[in-house]
């Protein structure tokens, strides 16, 4: 087993920690030497981890994400938490598992993918922290420039759909950080499939409605969405 390490890893104290685990630690400039289809812990930032997913090199490697100051994303997104050295300790005894990821223009997506204008949220802009109600204010800003945009979608069984919408946010799991902050249930890692919303009013009323039953305190089920809002389950391509 190895861990993938930046220049933010204190190694001596991690040495002295792990000194009695079968575990190798490489750093960053030395990635290429790792075998294939090894087991390979990660302390490596978000931006890192976004290239490393993207280098063909890298072949079949068993990862797992530990605590990095730089990876608050991958984190949130793989539910990565805990001491440093028990999760090193966790991950040498478990049994792997697959999970899903989500791939746009190539490169890994950590959080979601927005499409088009959803509330205030901009391709951009969607890993920037916010709260509901400066959501709101941000979509309230932009009221006057609403309109709808067509869109085709196609799905892993060559199913086209078209529709109009103001945007889509496409998702693979919970952890996304617009689902976690705003909707009830609970998207799988391992299922095959990404989750793809749709925000498509049908009046500038129904968006207003919308807005306000954002800000409640109760979460959305994706079971019972407000009519302004659309739910796709697949495999789906733009």
């Amino acid at each position: 087993s190895y861990l993938l390490h930046d220049s933010k890893l204190d190694v001596e104290q991690l040495q002295q920690v792990i000194q009695d685990t079968p575990l190798r630690l490489v750093t960053w400039t030395e990635r290429e030497t790792v075998p294939p289809e090894a087991r390979v812990l990660l302390y490596l930032s978000d931006e890192h981890i976004r290239e490393l997913a993207s280098d063909r090199r890298i072949n079949n490697w068993q990862v797992g994400i530990l605590p990095h100051p730089e990876a608050l994303y991958a984190q949130a997104a793989l539910g990565v938490k805990g001491d440093l050295a028990v999760l090193i300790r966790h991950y040498l005894e478990v049994d792997t598992i697959e999970a899903d990821a989500l791939i746009c223009n190539g490169e890994l997506v950590i959080s979601e993918v927005v499409i088009g204008r959803v509330l205030a949220l901009r391709p951009r802009d969607i890993n920037k922290p916010f709260s509901k109600w400066s959501l709101v204010r941000g979509a309230l800003k932009g009221l006057a420039k609403l309109h709808l945009r067509p869109f085709k979608l196609i799905t892993a069984k060559e199913r086209e759909i078209r529709l109009a919408a103001l945007g889509m946010v496409a998702i693979n799991h919970t952890q996304s950080k617009l689902v976690q902050r705003s909707f009830a249930e609970t998207l799988s890692l391992t299922d095959g499939r990404l989750a793809l919303l749709l925000l498509a009013p049908r009046s500038i009323l129904g968006y207003l409605l919308f807005l306000a039953r954002l800000v409640l305190p109760d979460k959305i089920s994706l079971a019972k969405l407000p009519p302004s809002m659309g739910f796709e389950w697949a495999g789906i391509s733009f």
